[in-house]
């Protein structure tokens, strides 16, 4: 028998059960057995949430320190490791967007990641752009096409009204992505 609060722990609600489409039922899916979403392709790239199993991938972006030069190093070890585990339960549950994964096609290599957030900087219905693509990577393209999809997918799926994207001054390749 359940008591008056036991609809509390549901994880989704359906108001009406006519406009529940396939991905609907997909994100739900993957969300109970822990599926990290395919997000987006483009020509070159998936774009993918990320799974704990990505872990190491993403300390190996973040190896080479140019990577930090303009935004903030990760954690340590641990730390970082909690963050991503906490980030994966809950920003991706609650918002249905986050930082995700840029994996090459050709390679199935995670080569970069990006993303829209909610920042405390962000007005509501707004988002910030962000995106970091392995050195051997960068001056191909990637980012921007990468960039070019998510804020088609920003606009038009999550139906955002607009886009912020804090750069650095010195960080004259992402001024021209911009």
């Amino acid at each position: 028998e359940s008591t008056p609060g036991d609809y509390l722990s549901s994880a989704y609600v359906v108001q009406d059960i006519c406009r529940v489409e396939r991905r609907d039922l997909e994100v739900v899916d993957a969300r109970f057995h822990n599926i990290p979403l395919t997000i987006l392709e483009t020509k070159r790239c998936i774009i993918r949430e990320h799974s704990i199993e990505d872990f190491q991938a993403i300390l190996d972006i973040y190896q080479d320190k140019s990577m930090t030069e303009y935004i903030e190093p990760l954690f340590d070890y641990d730390e970082e490791k909690e963050y991503e585990k906490e980030y994966i339960e809950c920003i991706y549950k609650f918002y249905g967007y986050g930082l995700w994964l840029i994996i090459d096609k050709s390679t199935n290599e995670v080569i970069g990641r990006a993303g829209v957030e909610s920042k405390d900087s962000c007005d509501t219905n707004q988002v910030e752009l962000s995106y970091q693509v392995k050195k051997e990577y960068q001056n191909k393209g990637i980012a921007t096409e990468v960039c070019a999809a998510i804020v088609e997918y920003t606009f038009d799926r999550l139906q955002k009204e607009s886009i912020i994207a804090n750069v650095n001054e010195k960080n004259i390749p992402s001024i021209r992505i911009m």
